[in-house]
């Protein structure tokens, strides 16, 4: 089941919100929302909503008595990665021994849970925070099953820290004027996905389909501002969807996205793009291994391994590797000097060398394989050919529809910021329009679903 379907929309989630207000006992509402979250993983997934259920109860039983002590994590952590290797990159790494030994390749019937590295890594948060906390564990088992299977944030995130939420599982509190702001931020995540990233998704797919000969400098580069919008407005729209639903059942999840395209180089882009990942990383992995703190080199190896892992979490292919090590190098060239972004400081050209740089980026990350990865940058960095057979399919590709909502993605995601600021800063004359706006984008989008066919989000992949 996703967000942006008429069974979502008009049918689980009335219901759900009806019987979760029926009932004033904070239990008894987390038994709603437990039930309806696993009758939601289990619309998409009817078999692997068991395991996910076993997996809470092996960890709930593990923490609940006792001291988690260090050898224990390292069991239940080394569990919770096995499975996750298993399920999601056990073929890849058969395969590419195969390949590297030139036998025959095996390809196992292996399915891929939906959402399982989000949910794993939240369950890897939850036994972390019981061993830092010392004794203090979570000791019921539908509050702790609620904070992994939550439908909100189960299936593409935003990845939610168990000390976020501890407190809240036990006691949160909520009014109209809140559940309204849900409501509405759950309308722009909607929008977001429904209108712009599907538009977009459609000339994208057509693109990345096209012959390695058919590409050249100017189609590379609408495939990369195309598909750098594309998962900009899908991935954030999931978040913003997930955080008003959360915000509608009095839970407040951390924002996920900040308008990572406003940034004013690739190091303040990760500040601000898919935040929760990126801080689960440092507070789990980077600063236990020493973060910043011995040393410049150390520091430098450090970054680049939690880059090179931030990649291989994406997925089972060569391309979200060499994604994840792009990355880690344009930060420590930033770092370094060795890019000197530092001493530019003009806003607009910040945001166009950052802009640039995440989009050949994403186009290693949407390509299919290592050859056509190239294929693309390549042609955005290496030349100025212009192939007229090329140029003949993108403009095939290129409708008005797609060129507008292509153009206003761009100027949201340069100067979407600056704007929220002025919107702050006038809030009491822009508030009336809030709603009236909502309800707008709302019907638009309700439309938009009922005519299109099925559209799941990028991350579910993940």
């Amino acid at each position: 089941m996703v967000f942006s379907s008429v069974v979502f929309i008009c049918f689980f989630l009335p219901i759900v919100f009806i019987l979760y207000n029926s009932v004033k006992s904070v239990k008894l509402q987390n038994l709603i929302l437990c039930l309806f979250s696993i009758i939601f993983y289990a619309y998409g997934e009817p078999l692997f909503v068991f395991y996910l259920i076993f997996s809470v109860f092996v960890h709930f039983l593990a923490t609940k008595k006792g001291r988690v002590t260090k050898l224990k994590l390292a069991m239940l952590t080394t569990l919770d990665i096995g499975v996750l290797f298993v399920f999601k990159y056990l073929n890849f790494a058969v395969n590419s021994i195969c390949a590297l030994f030139n036998a025959q390749t095996v390809e196992m019937p292996i399915v891929l849970p939906i959402g399982i590295s989000f949910f794993t890594f939240q369950i890897i948060s939850y036994t972390v925070d019981c061993y830092r906390n010392g004794g203090k564990t979570q000791t019921s088992f539908v509050n702790l099953l609620l904070y992994i299977s939550f439908f909100p944030q189960l299936i593409a995130g935003p990845i939610v820290k168990f000390h976020d939420i501890e407190s809240q599982l036990n006691s949160r509190k909520k009014d109209c004027s809140s559940i309204a702001d849900g409501a509405v931020r759950f309308i722009t995540g909607l929008s977001k996905k429904v209108i712009i990233a599907d538009t977009l998704s459609i000339a994208v797919d057509g693109i990345f389909g096209f012959d390695g000969e058919m590409i050249s400098f100017p189609t590379a580069w609408v495939a990369a501002a195309a598909y750098s919008m594309q998962i900009y407005f899908d991935f954030s729209g999931y978040s913003d969807m997930a955080i008003g639903l959360g915000k509608i059942f009095g839970f407040t999840f951390l924002e996920n996205f900040e308008h990572p395209f406003s940034s004013m180089d690739i190091r303040e882009f990760w500040r601000r793009w898919h935040i929760s990942l990126t801080s689960w990383f440092k507070e789990y992995v980077y600063i236990p291994m020493g973060g910043s703190r011995k040393g410049k080199l150390r520091t430098v190896f450090n970054r680049l391994f939690v880059f090179l892992l931030t990649g291989i979490w994406h997925g089972a292919n060569f391309t979200f590797i060499v994604w994840g090590i792009y990355h880690g190098v344009i930060c420590m060239l930033e770092e370094l000097n060795v890019i000197p972004v530092n001493k530019i400081r003009i806003k607009p050209l910040n945001r166009l060398y950052t802009f640039c740089m995440a989009a050949i980026g994403f186009l290693i990350f949407r390509a299919e394989n290592l050859s056509q990865a190239f294929t693309f940058v390549k042609a955005a960095v290496c030349g100025f050919k212009i192939n007229r057979a090329g140029i003949s399919l993108l403009s095939a590709e290129f409708s008005p529809l797609f060129a507008c909502v292509l153009l206003f993605a761009l100027f949201y995601s340069f100067f979407g910021r600056d704007i929220k600021e002025k919107i702050r800063i006038n809030s009491e004359k822009i508030t009336a329009l809030k709603y009236p706006c909502a309800i707008l984008l709302f019907a638009a989008s309700l439309l938009t679903v009922v005519s299109s066919s099925y559209s799941p989000f990028i991350y579910f992949q993940f």
